[in-house]
């Protein structure tokens, strides 16, 4: 039997290397899926969040994308 492999999600909410990481998480085994949309992010596994440096850009980018409440959640 093959071990299911663990699904990341990659919050894609306009800031951050979504790229890299994905890279990164896909040499490490997991599977990764970006998305904004909150249904699909809800079902991965593991929620990752891409950091970036102005964190207050990155704050007003998920509250465009309407994320922080599903975040904070």
């Amino acid at each position: 039997m093959t071990p299911r492999r663990v699904t990341a999600a990659l919050v894609d909410y306009g800031a951050g290397n979504l790229a890299s990481v994905s890279r990164a998480l896909t040499g490490l085994g997991y599977r990764c899926r970006a998305s904004r949309d909150p249904e699909t992010l809800a079902r991965a596994d593991v929620l990752v969040l891409p950091r970036v440096g102005a964190f207050p850009a990155a704050m007003a980018a998920l509250h465009a994308h309407h994320l922080v409440d599903f975040l904070g959640e």
